[in-house]
């Protein structure tokens, strides 16, 4: 029978993944859309740029700056043959998570680690700021949507 882990193992593991964090590696799962998963030379996963990927998250963020309305963005999409990585069209909740997240601009938070120009910035962080001040791509919690 399988034991369970005792709080400080699991403090210990959680110190270590936020230690990994801080050094730029990848802490498992998938890797998000336009990043791709690679093992560098001590077998630790790091985040690089997937350029197909990369160029429809640009194209993303750039309509979504110019508040173009996310079923017009999917449309565009589509046309250039950008699709999720399950082959399907984006909709509104998944354009909305792209362009909330924050590693698309450098940054991985893990935990209580928030670190900087961990992940390949895809989008410059004036353009991802402007999205972020479109009502429509705010993120939910932000001091602007309590009001």
């Amino acid at each position: 029978m399988r034991k369970k882990l005792t709080d400080e193992q699991k403090a210990r593991i959680l110190h270590g993944m936020e230690q990994n964090a801080l050094k730029g590696n990848f802490n498992g799962g998938i890797a998000p859309f336009g990043y791709e998963l690679v093992l560098n030379e001590f077998n630790r996963g790091q985040i690089v740029i997937y350029d197909k990927e990369a160029e429809a998250v640009v194209l993303m963020f750039k309509r979504a700056a110019r508040r173009i309305e996310p079923f017009f963005i999917s449309q565009e999409l589509l046309a250039k043959g950008h699709l999720t990585r399950k082959g399907d069209c984006f909709d509104s909740r998944m354009l909305r998570r792209i362009l909330t997240n924050e590693r698309y601009i450098g940054i991985y938070v893990f935990g209580n680690v928030r670190a900087e120009n961990v992940f390949p910035a895809i989008v410059p962080k004036d353009l991802f700021e402007t999205v972020g001040k479109t009502k429509r791509y705010r993120r939910r919690n932000d001091e602007d949507t309590k009001k």
